[in-house]
């Protein structure tokens, strides 16, 4: 994983993150549609592909924004 990554992280289930930073075995995500930082396991973390997320609201299935 990189940073920039779109993910899902263990937990937060139908929601989508992006990667910040990355440290160690850590990554810092960020929810997309907030901006709040989370620090998560790296082995928290699925990645998502483009196109099964609105880029507004972050949620996961949600088709009203999406990047193709």
């Amino acid at each position: 994983m990189n940073i920039g990554d779109n993910v899902s992280v263990k937990g937060w289930s139908g929601i989508a993150f992006y990667i910040n930073k990355l440290e160690d075995d850590q990554a810092e995500v960020i929810m997309i549609g907030d901006d709040r930082k989370w620090t998560y396991n790296i082995d928290d973390l699925k990645p998502l592909a483009s196109g099964s997320f609105c880029i507004e609201c972050g949620q996961v299935g949600c088709y009203h924004n999406i990047n193709e």
